[in-house]
C-alpha cells in the first residue's frame, strides 16, 4: 500500500494565449495497492488559475483529472526498473470568461477514455534515482461552448522527468521525496464547429510518497 501527495506549480497555455500569466499551484493525491505482480493505482489531480489576460478580460480555468492504472514493474538490471501501465482516465476542464467582472460565457469539456504509459527509474547512487514517465490517453467527450455542444476525441500526452530520494524506515516502510518537471499537451481539447484549440500545461512538481 502506498500514498502520495504532489504539489504542482504549472502554467496553462491555450493555442497562442496564456490562460494564466503566472505559475499557479495545484495538487495530486495518489494511492496504490499490490495485486499479485501488479499494482493498482488511483490518482486525482486538481489545478486552477485565475489571471487577467487583457485589461478588462479575465479567465478562470480549472482542471480535475482522475486516473486509474494497473502497473506491472520489471527489474531490467540492478539499477534500472521499468513500469509499463494501462488504465482509464476521466477529465474535466472549465473556463469562465469575465469582462469587467461579469461572466461573458463558459466553456466546458468532459471526457473519458483509455490510457497507456511507461515509467522508468535509474538509480544514480544508493537511494537517489532519476525517474521519468510518458503517458498517452485518448478521451472521448463533449465540449460545451455557451449554447454550442460538440462530441470529439481529445488525445493527451503527458511527460515527466525528475529526481527521487528514497529513505528506508523501520518495519519495512519507505519514504520517497521527489522533485521534477511535468508537461501535458491536450489536442483538440476545446472545440466548437470548425473551431478547435489545444491545451498545454507545464511546470514543476514536488512529491512525498510513503510505501507500507
Amino acid at each position: 500500500m502506498s500514498f502520495s501527495a504532489t504539489l504542482l506549480m504549472l502554467k496553462a497555455k491555450e493555442g497562442q494565449s496564456l490562460l494564466g500569466n503566472h505559475y499557479n499551484p495545484g495538487f495530486r493525491l495518489g494511492t496504490g495497492s499490490s495485486i499479485g505482480n501488479w499494482i493498482m493505482g488511483f490518482s486525482f489531480t486538481h489545478y486552477e488559475s485565475s489571471d487577467p489576460i487583457q485589461d478588462a478580460l479575465k479567465v478562470n480555468f480549472a482542471l480535475n483529472d482522475y486516473e486509474l492504472a494497473f502497473t506491472r514493474p520489471y527489474t531490467v538490471e540492478k539499477t534500472v526498473r521499468l513500469e509499463p501501465f494501462l488504465g482509464a482516465e476521466y477529465a474535466r476542464t472549465r473556463r469562465n470568461f469575465l469582462w469587467n467582472q461579469s461572466t461573458v460565457y463558459n466553456c466546458k469539456f468532459d471526457g473519458t477514455g483509455p490510457q497507456i504509459g511507461l515509467r522508468a527509474f535509474k538509480e544514480l547512487v544508493k537511494g537517489i534515482s532519476l525517474k521519468g514517465s510518458l503517458t498517452q490517453s485518448a478521451l472521448w467527450g463533449r465540449t460545451n461552448w455557451g449554447s454550442h455542444k460538440k462530441r470529439k476525441l481529445a488525445p493527451i500526452t503527458k511527460l515527466s522527468l525528475g529526481v527521487e530520494w528514497g529513505l528506508k524506515r523501520a518495519q519495512g516502510q519507505r519514504i520517497y521525496l521527489a522533485a521534477g518537471y511535468e508537461g501535458q499537451y491536450w489536442i483538440n481539447e476545446l472545440a466548437s464547429g470548425d473551431f478547435s484549440k489545444n491545451l498545454g500545461l507545464q511546470g514543476f512538481t514536488a512529491q512525498a510518497k510513503v510505501d507500507f
